[in-house]
């Protein structure tokens, strides 16, 4: 209403970007990592194996594909109307890189680095075991064939799984990326993902980390 259908699409460039880059890396070691760490049906700890496996695959992943995250994140908030945390007022991709260069340095590129390969990690050690386990499970039930309809309600397990796990971690990493930035270089309100998940329940309440979760 205010913005134009354009509105809806901020941040797209470096969105997909980051998405090409996280699931790329995340989706493509995991099955390395399963190998490596010997998670074959039937071996003891499968499912720690299972769990660390898709932790260290999302984490390192995160890691990679956060300073687009970054970029993302604050041109979405960007608004010529609404005020939305701080207003960076980013041209384009290339122009936010270059500012968080020139005013933030190195350094501006992995703040919130940690909290979204924490997050990664909590998301991608529960929905890709969970999809194993779920698929699995409908096959050897019986009512399932290992066609497109067990993956597909295999992936939907997954996605509620991933979607509760990790909304708390994903509201308090948009609040990192999109906090104003002191002229220390440090962030003005929150230190680190824990100092933000307990300062928002704090001051909103335990459900404020699910905002956005339906």
């Amino acid at each position: 209403q205010q913005e134009g259908i354009k509105g809806t699409q901020k941040g797209l460039p470096p969105a997909c970007m980051s998405q090409a880059v996280l699931n790329g890396g995340r989706l493509g070691t995991y099955p390395p990592l399963k190998k490596l760490f010997n998670a074959e049906p039937g071996t003891d700890w499968l499912l720690a194996k299972n769990i660390a496996a898709g932790a260290l695959a999302g984490s390192s992943a995160a890691a990679l594909s956060s300073p687009l995250d970054l970029i993302k994140v604050r041109m979405q908030a960007q608004s010529p109307t609404v005020y939305l945390g701080h207003d960076y007022r980013y041209k384009n991709m290339f122009d936010g890189f270059s500012q968080v260069y020139k005013k933030e340095g190195f350094r501006g590129f992995l703040r919130g680095s940690w909290t979204s390969a924490q997050r990664t990690a909590v998301g991608s050690s529960v929905q890709l075991p969970t999809y194993d386990y779920a698929k699995s499970y409908l096959i050897s039930s019986g009512h399932f064939q290992d066609n497109i309809w067990a993956h597909f309600v295999a992936s939907l397990a997954a996605g509620l799984a991933v979607t509760t796990a990790m909304n708390p971690v994903d509201v308090a990493r948009t609040r990192i990326y999109n906090q104003k930035v002191s002229s220390t270089g440090e962030g003005a309100y929150y230190k680190s993902m824990s100092d933000c998940i307990i300062k928002t329940v704090k001051a909103e309440g335990f459900m404020a980390l699910y905002k956005g979760y339906p």
